[in-house]
């Protein structure tokens, strides 16, 4: 007897594992296949399947659960653990955090590499103002190097202060009296190195500045 068989005269479609099962006790069934069909029918032997089954369904349904409570319990464990670990990580970070001497001081140490390579401050250009916080020309004959610190409120409510150090275009000529030397642009600089400060106001008259 054939699963198709047995399923067009029972109308029940057994698993692969059923219907084995069925096969087996058919093998030892007294009567033939129409037989044996009919006495399944008859006592209604698919109700033991799908009983069976729900044991089945019944059974997974609790290992998958203890897995599920298994894996929740995992990600706990971890997610408690990455956060430890973040916690360290942060710890040994060297503090970003600065003040406003410190970029005072940054400005000056840019200055102080280029004056001690033998660059001189050149006054011509240092007229006026773009707006800048402050900007200081330095040359060494041939070039002019501009180190110029800015500020931004764009990113309100924090300003951001940026240190620039830039070559002067070449068609600038160094070394010339303030009415004779041309108008150094900021924005057409040949940036160098450039970072960022964000201000943050802590209390009156208070400011933490960060690295960017």
């Amino acid at each position: 007897m054939t699963l198709g068989e047995f399923i067009e005269r029972t109308g029940f479609d057994p698993t692969a594992e059923e219907f084995n099962k069925i096969a087996e006790s058919y093998y030892h069934f007294d009567g033939d296949a129409e037989a044996f069909c009919k006495d399944f029918v008859e006592n209604h032997r698919d109700r033991d399947y799908y009983i069976a089954r729900a044991d089945e369904i019944a059974k997974l349904k609790g290992q998958v659960l203890e897995l599920d409570k298994q894996f929740r319990t995992e990600c706990e464990r971890y997610e408690k653990m990455l956060r430890a670990h973040n916690i360290a990580a942060r710890q040994k970070e060297p503090s970003t955090k600065v003040t406003y001497a410190y970029i005072n001081q940054e400005f000056s140490a840019a200055v102080a590499e280029y004056m001690s390579k033998g660059y001189s401050i050149n006054t011509g250009t240092m007229d006026g103002s773009q707006g800048e916080v402050a900007h200081v020309d330095l040359t060494n004959g041939d070039e002019i190097i501009r180190v110029l610190l800015t500020y931004d409120f764009i990113p309100w409510p924090e300003k951001e202060y940026t240190i620039i150090v830039g070559r002067v275009p070449s068609a600038t000529t160094p070394n010339l009296r303030t009415h004779d030397a041309e108008t150094i642009w900021n924005n057409e600089l040949e940036i160098i190195s450039s970072v960022t400060y964000t201000e943050r106001e802590t209390g009156p008259m208070q400011y933490e500045y960060k690295r960017v």
